[in-house]
C-alpha cells in the first residue's frame, strides 16, 4: 500500500492517488540504442541508455551550466544536470534502468528499481546542499582519478564551484527524471501507472520535486 522506509521512520501515504497521467509520459527515440545496455562506462558507448540521456538533455532549448556524469557505486543519479536562471537554481536528477526485455513493453519490473532510486534522492534537496556539492566534488574527482575520463559532460570542476557559490543566495528547485526505453506509452499497464503515481505523489509530498519519465512510443 505505497508504505515507504526512509531511516528508521516509516511512512503510510493518506493520499487518494490517481494514476499517473498517461499523457505525461515523454516517449522519445530510441534508434541505435540498445535497450539492454544501461551505463555509458568510460568508454562513452553511444548505444547505451545513458548516452541517449546526455543527448536529451544537451539537445534542450535551454542549455545547462552542468551536465555530470555521475553513475557507479554510491551514486547521487546516473546524470545530474544544472542550470541557474535569473534567481532559481534549478538540479535534475537523472535515473536510468535497462530494459527486462528486448523490446518496449508493459513490464512491471522495469520500473521497480528505478522508481525506488528516485524516492531515495529526495535525501539531496533537504538542507542547505552543500553535503550535496560536496559529495558531488569528490564523486567527479574520485572518477575521474579512477577512470581517467572526465565525468563533466557539460561544465567542468570550476563551473561547480562557481555553482556552489552561488546556490546559498538562489532559489531551489529539483526535478527527478525516471529513464526507461523498456516502458511503452501506449503499451502502459494500470500497474505501472499507479507505480509512476506513487512515486510521483512521493516526490511531490516531501520535497515539491516533479516527475518526469522518458520512454518510449
Amino acid at each position: 500500500d505505497d508504505r515507504i522506509i526512509e531511516g528508521d521512520l516509516l511512512y503510510k501515504p493518506t493520499w487518494d492517488r490517481p494514476p499517473f497521467d498517461r499523457e505525461e509520459l515523454i516517449p522519445l527515440n530510441w534508434t541505435g540504442t540498445d535497450l539492454k545496455i544501461e551505463s555509458q562506462t568510460k568508454d562513452r558507448l553511444t548505444e547505451s541508455i545513458q548516452y541517449r540521456a546526455i543527448d536529451e538533455l544537451k539537445a534542450e532549448p535551454e542549455p545547462w551550466d552542468l551536465i555530470v556524469d555521475d553513475d557507479g557505486s554510491g551514486k547521487i543519479a546516473d546524470i545530474v544536470a544544472i542550470r541557474i536562471t535569473k534567481d532559481t537554481l534549478l538540479i535534475r536528477l537523472v535515473h536510468c534502468k535497462y530494459s527486462h526485455g528486448l523490446t518496449a513493453g508493459a513490464r512491471v519490473d522495469d520500473l521497480y528499481e528505478v522508481c525506488g532510486q528516485t524516492q531515495k534522492s529526495v535525501m539531496w534537496r533537504k538542507g542547505d546542499l552543500q553535503h550535496f556539492f560536496h559529495t558531488l566534488d569528490d564523486r567527479a574527482r574520485k572518477k575521474y582519478s579512477r577512470d581517467g575520463v572526465s565525468p563533466f559532460e557539460v561544465g567542468d570542476i570550476k563551473t561547480l564551484y562557481k555553482i556552489q557559490e552561488k546556490a546559498a543566495i538562489l532559489r531551489r528547485k529539483m526535478e527527478m527524471v525516471i529513464v526507461q526505453p523498456g516502458l511503452s506509452a501506449t503499451k502502459v499497464t494500470p500497474q505501472q501507472l499507479n507505480l509512476l503515481a506513487s512515486t510521483q505523489a512521493y516526490l511531490n509530498t516531501t520535497i515539491k520535486a516533479p516527475l518526469i519519465v522518458w520512454c518510449s512510443p
